[in-house]
């Protein structure tokens, strides 16, 4: 239905998280998400991120979705209901970087150990998460090329209203200090 969309593939994203806590070690990953998982890219993302550690090996051990937006108090309640629930989490991957900065908070505020007891990783890469005193690792996310893409692409529309164009501008993982 869509004759263009610009971003990134969630799915990627997903497993690349999945393979990279494999890589470091994490055995018992959970995962913290917001908005009842809207839009749907989130719930894609987590169910991608389930279905590559099931494939390594790793199952999720636990999840927490609020309802309410994501913000970083709502990282840092559901991170102390999940890790309530199921201590034995040694890592979490984030739906977005707000909430992954309260749940850094939350465990400095609780004396948790970031990285050494539970390893966090967010999504988005926003600039705060750099100037915390554990850098928060990331899949950082082009966001401000989405903008300038998606304004060409409606500017082009007029000329080819018919073309259908799907752009994947990709995305990095910022390791930081947090996982």
């Amino acid at each position: 239905p869509m004759q263009a969309a610009v971003g990134i593939s969630n799915v990627n994203a997903a497993v690349a998280v999945a393979d990279l806590l494999a890589e470091r070690g994490y055995q018992r990953p959970g995962y913290i998400g917001a908005w009842s998982e809207r839009p749907d890219r989130s719930k894609a993302r987590r169910l991608a991120f389930e279905t590559r550690l099931a494939a390594l090996g790793i199952p999720l051990v636990d999840k927490e979705i609020a309802q309410r937006p994501a913000s970083a108090e709502v990282g840092a309640q559901t991170t102390e209901v999940l890790l309530a629930r199921s201590p034995q989490i040694d890592a979490i991957f984030f739906a977005n970087d707000d909430q992954a900065l309260g749940a850094l908070f939350h465990c400095q505020r609780t004396g948790r150990k970031v990285p050494e007891d539970v390893g966090l990783i967010g999504f988005n890469g926003i600039d705060i998460g750099r100037a915390t005193p554990t850098v928060l690792a990331s899949v950082v996310t082009p966001r401000y090329q989405m903008g300038v893409q998606t304004a060409q692409l409606l500017l082009s529309a007029a000329d080819n209203p018919s073309e259908r164009r799907m752009v994947d501008l990709g995305f990095e993982i910022r390791l930081g200090e947090s996982i």
